[in-house]
């Protein structure tokens, strides 16, 4: 908890090059930024246990990003001009059925212990992506599986942003905070408080002087981190959205029902 408040630039950003491990749209070592567009959706996606501690944090996006919705691929639909006998609307419909196939196999739930196998299509995916030369995608936008579509707050959608616009600008060591404090005391005891204060050194500038840090140079930052929008939670409880199904037990003398001849 001390560590991503001693410099959150670089503990809440993207982990660098070669470090962070395997997720739903990067391989292991290969640096991308995870986030939501609300913060239980963000909470939910780390799948944290009750009792833990998860920071959440404010970004801010800096530079125009281009992102494909994965949301919106369902809508797609052919040419309604088109008659059905025609080979244009026949092969309209063919790559609106594979986008949707695409759709559902992106956003398929993977148990944690299946990470490594259950992702090597969508991690293929996001790989060729960033490099398509007329896409120019920057990341990908998709409804979050964690969060209930039936809760009673709207779910969000996560957000994943390629390499090339996964810098976060003040990650170099000279914006690290200058002291941290997670604890206070007064005659009533001793109480959680965290807070952090800016070293005595730091540039003043503007954005366009930061360096990108931890990111390959050519790279330049696109998300700005708010220091004034972090918070601490700690997960009390978890809803579960459940589909039920009986189970059926044969074994059971009174269902049986025998017939004399």
């Amino acid at each position: 908890m001390a560590d991503a408040l001693s410099h959150p630039e670089q503990f809440l950003g993207a982990p660098p090059p070669g470090v962070g491990g395997a997720g739903r749209m990067n391989a292991k070592g290969v640096s991308v930024f995870y986030g939501a567009t609300n913060v239980q959706t963000a909470i939910a996606e780390v799948r944290p246990p009750v009792g833990s501690l998860v920071v959440s944090a404010t970004f801010s996006v800096t530079r125009e990003l281009r992102l494909l919705n994965l949301g919106a691929l369902n809508d797609i639909r052919p040419d309604q001009t088109h008659s059905y006998f025609q080979p244009e609307r026949m092969e309209q419909g063919q790559r609106c059925a594979f986008l949707a196939a695409l759709r559902e196999q992106l956003l398929l739930p993977v148990m944690p212990e299946m990470v490594e196998q259950g992702y090597l299509i969508t991690q293929t995916i996001a790989d060729f992506l960033p490099t398509h030369p007329k896409l120019n995608l920057n990341g990908i936008l998709f409804p979050s599986i964690q969060v209930s579509q039936h809760g009673r707050a709207p779910a969000g959608h996560n957000v994943v942003l390629f390499t090339k616009a996964s810098g976060v600008h003040r990650c170099d060591e000279i914006y690290a905070a200058g002291q941290v404090s997670l604890w206070d005391s007064n005659e009533d005891g001793t109480f959680f408080t965290p807070e952090f204060w800016p070293g005595e050194d730091q540039p003043r500038g503007s954005l366009d002087d930061f360096n990108p840090g931890i990111q390959p140079k050519w790279y330049p930052p696109a998300l700005e981190l708010i220091r004034s929008e972090i918070s601490i939670h700690q997960v009390k409880g978890v809803l579960f959205d459940t589909k039920d199904t009986e189970v059926d037990y044969h074994g059971d003398p009174a269902r049986c029902r025998l017939k004399d001849f």
